[in-house]
């Protein structure tokens, strides 16, 4: 008989206009005593579209009464198509802004959230936890937390651009990802949301910045977050569509954000291949400039000492003849007079020993062009050696960076299979990279020691590609400051893989890196030169998943 009178109630619903209400499951009872009184035709029904929704359902001419049974008014409500043929359901989607913190831009954020709430057919809460943690929500609604996540928060400084937009004021404030949902980053590789359930935290101050910024920021955070929040809790195939497309985004980011730390080493040898070459060059043009200098330093030279050596025949007589002439000026002459008790013998000598002297004179500054035209050869023969050399550290620099163009192109695309693999990597969870810094979130580490298992929580592991540095974080189970047994506020003891680790880290082996310090969580250590921070035994006990 019920299910006779269904189908009677359904023949009708296809013949008029219908509303679907959804309730709550505990007023069910009474409003459908409160219809019957009134006489008022109505059916239980459950729908798929817009989403999963089960309610009452009642002819459209008596929703008046219908909803003001319930103390509401039929104009607070919109109509929403359902797959079934005349029937609409009735909605009354709210945005909510819960707390303080807003920065008066309340208003701003009903309107940009609004069209979300109608579009998905949900209420919408969004509130400032102003840099505190915050657990998820489960009450149906889509819950948004500004600067705030579902874990132990840890700061960080955001001033930087988001969405191609610099992030202002406080807007620089910022939290790390707990790693507990899934993280979505800005097409700059920064982590700007992190989505759990139908809860989205937003990672740094976004209302805490000028009205122009915080609405471009708080718009491309909804337009990839909200979708995704709703997808989580559906199966449907469309649910499945987005989820896989928010994961090939995030991919395709944090790939190319890691090829691009990779090949730090490479531009780095590119600049100093390129300065090498500009360097070969440029004392290639100073030596080729020095050898024109030279050779005509050598020209002039060489003609000066043809003119001397071809004079030194005849200078006896020309000095002789310069002698006789002393006589003939006044300081000659005062000389003559000087000399006049001179015997002629005397004299003779005096003559001969001028003409020595002068002789001697011009034989050294022979000598002296000779040495200096000997010098500009060697100088010469040096700036040639100069040229060789460079000409084949120019051809041998060239012929590197060609080969290092060649290379660069192979090796981003072995980088990005090497991004591919490490994200695959057996306990690694995800992999993010933005400035300087490749993180990766792990799945939960259990230690085995001595016959039992504990169970010490999920990390992050952050390399820092500028400094070179890891530090490892718990997210859910530190004890104390302790992150691990030789873990302590982030800063890992690594005994004896200290310097290869070191050693990896600087020739860029990042992949390699990861998985060493993957394993390395994993164990546990006592020695009396290598004692951990915290006992194992301060950790629960649990048993591999």
């Amino acid at each position: 008989m019920g299910q006779r009178k269904e189908m009677e109630e359904m023949e009708e619903m296809e013949k008029e206009k219908w509303y679907l209400l959804e309730l709550n499951i505990r007023d069910v009872p009474e409003i459908k005593e409160e219809l019957a009184k009134e006489k008022i035709p109505f059916a239980e029904i459950t729908v798929k579209k817009p989403k999963e929704i089960s309610g009452i359902a009642f002819p459209s001419g008596e929703a008046v009464r219908v909803l003001r049974i319930m103390g509401n008014e039929f104009a607070d409500y919109k109509e929403t198509e359902t797959e079934i043929e005349n029937l609409q359901l009735l909605q009354r989607w709210k945005v909510i802004t819960s707390g303080g913190n807003f920065e008066g831009k309340e208003e701003l954020c009903e309107e940009i959230l609004r069209p979300y709430s109608e579009r998905f057919a949900t209420d919408i809460e969004i509130c400032v936890p102003h840099g505190n943690a915050h657990e998820p929500v489960s009450d149906g609604r889509l819950h948004i937390f500004v600067w705030s996540v579902p874990g132990r928060l840890q700061y960080v400084a955001r001033e930087t651009l988001i969405f191609g937009v610099k992030t202002e004021r406080a807007g620089g404030d910022g939290c790390e990802p707990s790693g507990k949902g899934i993280i979505v980053s800005s097409p700059e590789g920064i982590p700007v949301a992190e989505v759990m359930e139908n809860n989205i935290y937003v990672l740094f101050d976004m209302v805490h910045q000028s009205k122009r910024v915080c609405e471009h920021h708080l718009k491309e955070i909804l337009r990839l977050t909200v979708p995704l929040a709703i997808a989580i809790g559906s199966k449907s195939p469309e649910a499945k569509k987005t989820l896989e497309e928010i994961a090939q985004r995030e991919q395709s980011i944090h790939r190319q954000a890691y090829v691009q730390e990779c090949t730090k080493r490479l531009k780095e040898k590119f600049k100093s291949l390129q300065e090498n070459i500009q360097r070969a060059k440029k004392e290639l043009r100073e030596s080729s400039k020095n050898i024109v200098q030279k050779r005509r330093e050598m020209e002039i030279k060489k003609i000066e000492l043809k003119k001397l050596e071809a004079s030194l025949p005849g200078m006896e007589m020309q000095f002789s003849q310069e002698f006789k002439t002393l006589w003939e000026v006044p300081i000659g002459r005062s000389i003559v007079n000087a000399l006049s008790g001179f015997k002629e013998e005397e004299k003779k000598n005096l003559q001969q020993n001028y003409i020595k002297q002068s002789k001697e004179w011009i034989e050294k500054e022979i000598e002296g062009i000779k040495e200096e035209i000997s010098e500009i050869e060697d100088s010469l023969q040096r700036e040639s050696e100069i040229i060789v050399r460079e000409a084949r550290n120019l051809e041998q620099n060239q012929k590197k960076l060609e080969e290092l163009r060649n290379f660069d192109r192979e090796s981003r695309e072995q980088f990005s299979k090497e991004f591919d693999k490490l994200c695959h990597t057996p306990g690694v969870k995800e992999v993010k990279v933005s400035e300087g810094r490749i993180s990766v979130f792990t799945e939960e580490i259990f230690i085995e020691h001595e016959g039992k298992t504990y169970q010490i929580g999920h990390f992050r592991i952050d390399l820092n590609t500028e400094e070179g540095t890891v530090e490892a974080f718990n997210l859910d189970r530190r004890v104390g400051v302790t992150d691990h047994p030789h873990i302590k506020l982030g800063e890992c003891c690594f005994g004896n893989l200290d310097e290869g680790l070191a050693k990896l880290v600087s020739q860029y082996e990042y992949s390699v890196v990861f998985q060493v310090i993957l394993q390395w969580l994993k164990t546990y250590t006592y020695e009396e030169d290598y004692k951990p921070y915290s006992a194992i035994e301060e950790w629960p006990r649990g048993d591999k998943k």
